[in-house]
């Protein structure tokens, strides 16, 4: 491996620090809607809002230091830790959501299906939005900040 390669890839801790982003923000914006609007639930949407948050600000991050794209490999590890960070969010939520009587922990056929879909989900939700918004959003940084 060249001095340049090696260069170009940002190491996997790193990557690792990058993703820790989206439980940092999930659990804040989580915690203030909590206090402002008790009992409130966002569902999707709510998550899609919270990646388009983790994405500009992890591209935003990235591309500062870098001065550059993600390569697919930094791309593919950092959709990899983000999805293990919102699959632990949501377990944690399923947890608490059957601890506290919300679900029925009898159910354990459709609380496995519904977390496995919702895992699905957030993996798709995250790949599109890095692979998209986060892509278009380093191609206008690096347009708008020539160096």
């Amino acid at each position: 491996m060249t001095i340049a390669n090696r260069d170009a890839q940002v190491s996997g801790l790193s990557i690792l620090g990058y993703s820790t982003v989206l439980p940092i923000v999930w659990l804040s914006l989580g915690g203030l809607l909590a206090a402002i609007l008790p009992g409130t639930r966002t569902g999707v949407g709510g998550f899609c809002f919270v990646v388009l948050i983790v994405v500009l600000l992890t591209s935003w991050l990235f591309v500062r230091k870098h001065r550059r794209r993600f390569s697919t490999r930094e791309f593919w590890m950092l959709v990899g830790w983000c999805s293990l960070w919102a699959a632990l969010c949501e377990s944690a939520g399923l947890l608490y959501a059957a601890s506290v009587g919300l679900v029925d922990p009898s159910q354990t056929r459709m609380l496995t299906f519904a977390a496995c879909f919702s895992f699905g989900l957030d993996a798709i939700i995250i790949v599109v939005g890095f692979g998209f918004t986060g892509r278009r959003f380093i191609d206008h940084y690096l347009a708008e900040h020539p160096e």
